[in-house]
């Protein structure tokens, strides 16, 4: 069965590879230097009280998992359009996918989880760049590497790749660049692509 982030991962005996704070390496960096070594194993994200879970496949991201992800992930899909499970409350992904497989395409439906993933490969994906671009975004919290563990099943029908989620990141940074220079110190206009001091 999928686990949903509220269990220990698993796998071979842990060793630490990288440990820190956000504050002075951020996330992209790290995840840069994850793939630099082509490591597998989790990165163990705190902040808040909250822990993230990234786990990498020989460099790659091959699952993530955060405190109510069942949720995140199902409202997620109804922002998209796929239908809602018969039932939110207390659902696990594993039982909560198929449903919403049986509810758009019954007769395609089998009732697998296997099956769901295939069909839902697309929008799964995009909840997972979703969040992982989230993540780079924190800029305090602290960070762990275990070496050699696994997620066991993940939601992910293949890993992703680090390069195409950097270069999104890169395009964000770069649009919100110049907006961010221009807000902190005192109140401004934008007229006709030009800052205004407001009077």
């Amino acid at each position: 069965r999928y686990n949903d982030g509220d269990g220990p991962a698993h796998g071979g005996a842990p060793e630490m590879g990288i440990r820190g704070s956000i504050s002075t390496m951020g996330l992209p960096d790290v995840f840069q230097w994850l793939k630099l070594g082509a490591k597998t194993g989790v990165l163990l994200i705190d902040r808040q009280a909250r822990s993230t879970q990234v786990f990498f496949e020989k460099g790659a991201i091959s699952d993530l998992r955060e405190p109510d992800q069942a949720a995140m992930v199902l409202a997620f899909l109804a922002r998209g359009g796929y239908p809602a499970p018969e039932s939110r409350e207390g659902l696990e992904l594993s039982d909560a996918l198929p449903q919403v497989v049986r509810r758009m395409a019954p007769n395609r439906a089998d009732g697998s989880l296997q099956q769901s993933l295939l069909i839902l490969e697309e929008p799964l994906r995009d909840f997972f760049i979703h969040r992982l671009l989230d993540l780079f975004g924190w800029e305090f919290g602290e960070f762990s590497f275990r070496d050699n563990q696994t997620s066991g099943r993940s939601l992910l029908v293949k890993p992703v790749e680090l390069e195409p989620l950097m270069l999104e990141w890169a395009d964000r940074t770069l649009e919100l660049g110049p907006v961010r220079s221009m807000l902190p110190d005192s109140p401004l206009l934008v007229v006709q692509g030009r800052a205004v001091q407001e009077t």
